[in-house]
């Protein structure tokens, strides 16, 4: 007869036997599994939040009696014509629209089709900035920069909350799982207009730091 105990005995043995050979996920595997599928489309928005921020900040140090600063106002528009204009944004009209309307997410009227055509207004936002910039009329400046930022903000605020939700969704669905891997791809696909976003944010933080003028 076994002796008392010895069932619970073994049966922990064989417990911690199955513990040890099970594969163990290392630890970039966890934070993968844990990852938002659409962690790089965010952090595009994290840095175009920061960029709207340090224009707002720039714009209110103009003034009437100084010159407008036209080295920070082409760093804003290389920043958002570059990067958000040639990258981020075609990416969302060639991949991310077409996703949501196979799925039956993008009906007219919807926020996937108001965000295509928020794209479609950007363009003629930065061209009425150039214009204000080479005019150096603080007015104007002002006036234009308030309407894209509001513009921009407006924009990133539906994709997170009524967009993405959908394409999440969509994401979900088999037969659009590659798109996750398309998402996952931008960054690398895009890595040198990736560093020169940075690096144009890095100046336009400055910029918005300093008081000093070209």
């Amino acid at each position: 007869m076994e002796p008392r105990g010895s069932f619970h005995a073994n049966r922990s043995e064989h417990s911690a036997h199955r513990a040890t050979s099970m594969p163990l996920r290392n630890e970039s595997e966890t934070l993968q599994a844990h990852r938002d599928v659409l962690q790089p489309l965010l952090d595009d928005h994290r840095l175009a939040r920061d960029a709207l921020a340090a224009m707002e900040r720039r714009v209110v140090e103009e003034r009437l009696e100084r010159p407008v600063r036209p080295g920070f106002w082409q760093d804003a528009l290389a920043f958002f014509d570059g990067y958000f204009e040639q990258v981020h944004h075609r990416f969302e009209d060639e991949h991310v629209l077409p996703a949501l309307a196979d799925a039956g997410f993008a009906p007219q009227g919807s926020a996937a089709r108001i965000m295509m055509q928020e794209h479609e207004r950007m363009g003629p936002f930065l061209q009425h900035l150039r214009v204000a910039v080479g005019r150096g009329d603080p007015y104007e400046l002002r006036a234009t920069v308030q309407s894209f930022v509001a513009l921009h903000r407006q924009h990133l605020d539906r994709e997170e909350h009524n967009v993405f939700p959908l394409l999440r969704a969509a994401i979900a669905r088999e037969e659009h799982s590659e798109l996750a891997q398309r998402i996952e791809a931008l960054e690398a696909d895009a890595t040198n207009e990736r560093h020169e976003a940075e690096r144009l944010l890095e100046e336009l933080r400055r910029g918005a730091r300093s008081s000093n003028h070209d």
